[in-house]
Protein backbone atom coordinates (compact mmCIF):
# COMPACT_ATOMS: atom_id res chain seq x y z
CA UNK A 1 0.00 0.00 0.00
CA UNK A 2 1.43 3.03 -1.40
CA UNK A 3 0.46 6.52 0.27
CA UNK A 4 1.17 10.48 -1.01
CA UNK A 5 0.51 13.64 0.29
CA UNK A 6 1.61 17.05 -0.31
CA UNK A 7 3.17 19.70 1.90
CA UNK A 8 2.69 23.23 1.42
CA UNK A 9 4.33 26.19 4.52
CA UNK A 10 1.90 27.37 7.39
CA UNK A 11 -0.04 30.51 6.71
CA UNK A 12 -1.71 32.79 8.71
CA UNK A 13 -5.23 31.22 7.97
CA UNK A 14 -3.26 27.81 9.47
CA UNK A 15 -2.81 29.96 12.97
CA UNK A 16 -6.33 28.25 14.41
CA UNK A 17 -5.22 24.97 13.58
CA UNK A 18 -3.61 22.76 17.23
CA UNK A 19 0.16 21.94 16.71
CA UNK A 20 1.90 19.33 17.63
CA UNK A 21 5.66 17.94 18.05
CA UNK A 22 7.40 15.35 19.63
CA UNK A 23 7.80 16.44 22.97
CA UNK A 24 3.71 17.34 23.46
CA UNK A 25 3.18 13.66 21.91
CA UNK A 26 5.35 11.91 23.76
CA UNK A 27 4.16 13.66 26.99
CA UNK A 28 0.57 12.77 26.25
CA UNK A 29 1.45 9.08 25.47
CA UNK A 30 3.52 8.83 28.65
CA UNK A 31 0.64 10.48 30.88
CA UNK A 32 -2.25 11.63 29.22
CA UNK A 33 -3.21 13.76 32.69
CA UNK A 34 -0.07 16.27 32.92
CA UNK A 35 0.72 15.28 28.81
CA UNK A 36 -2.43 17.87 28.04
CA UNK A 37 -1.86 20.14 31.51
CA UNK A 38 1.44 20.96 30.36
CA UNK A 39 1.36 20.81 26.74
CA UNK A 40 -1.70 21.84 25.88
CA UNK A 41 -3.27 24.03 28.71
CA UNK A 42 0.47 25.51 29.20
CA UNK A 43 0.02 25.24 32.71
CA UNK A 44 2.56 24.38 35.08
CA UNK A 45 2.96 23.88 38.86
CA UNK A 46 4.30 26.68 40.48
CA UNK A 47 8.12 27.69 41.17
CA UNK A 48 7.90 25.41 44.70
CA UNK A 49 11.53 23.84 43.67
CA UNK A 50 10.87 20.71 45.02
CA UNK A 51 8.60 17.41 43.95
CA UNK A 52 7.49 16.22 46.98
CA UNK A 53 5.40 13.35 45.65
CA UNK A 54 8.02 12.64 43.20
CA UNK A 55 10.20 12.08 45.90
CA UNK A 56 8.32 10.17 47.74
CA UNK A 57 7.73 7.66 45.17
CA UNK A 58 11.09 7.49 44.61
CA UNK A 59 11.75 6.65 48.15
CA UNK A 60 9.38 4.00 48.38
CA UNK A 61 10.53 2.44 45.26
CA UNK A 62 13.73 2.21 46.94
CA UNK A 63 12.40 0.73 50.56
CA UNK A 64 10.20 -1.99 48.27
CA UNK A 65 13.74 -2.95 46.32
CA UNK A 66 15.66 -3.15 49.54
CA UNK A 67 12.58 -5.37 51.09
CA UNK A 68 12.93 -7.72 47.69
CA UNK A 69 16.59 -8.15 48.27
CA UNK A 70 16.18 -8.99 51.85
CA UNK A 71 13.64 -11.32 50.96
CA UNK A 72 15.39 -13.37 48.38
CA UNK A 73 18.17 -13.44 51.01
CA UNK A 74 16.08 -14.97 53.52
CA UNK A 75 14.84 -17.37 50.97
CA UNK A 76 18.63 -18.70 50.15
CA UNK A 77 19.53 -18.89 53.82
CA UNK A 78 21.43 -21.81 53.47
CA UNK A 79 23.64 -20.84 50.87
CA UNK A 80 26.06 -17.91 52.16
CA UNK A 81 28.05 -17.70 49.05
CA UNK A 82 25.09 -16.86 47.31
CA UNK A 83 24.01 -14.43 49.74
CA UNK A 84 26.87 -12.31 49.44
CA UNK A 85 27.06 -12.25 45.73
CA UNK A 86 23.14 -11.58 45.84
CA UNK A 87 24.04 -8.63 48.23
CA UNK A 88 26.99 -7.35 46.69
CA UNK A 89 25.60 -7.35 43.54
CA UNK A 90 22.11 -6.30 43.33
CA UNK A 91 22.95 -3.96 46.73
CA UNK A 92 25.47 -2.28 44.88
CA UNK A 93 23.30 -2.23 41.93
CA UNK A 94 20.32 -0.96 43.14
CA UNK A 95 22.01 0.94 46.20
CA UNK A 96 25.21 2.34 45.38
CA UNK A 97 27.35 3.52 47.72
CA UNK A 98 24.72 4.00 50.38
CA UNK A 99 25.24 0.76 51.62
Amino acid sequence: MQTSFTCRQATQEDSQYETYDHTKLSAINTCPTWGILRYVMHKRMGEAGRAMALEAGSAMHECFSYIRLISLMNQYNHDEEFQDNLWLHHGGRLFGDRL
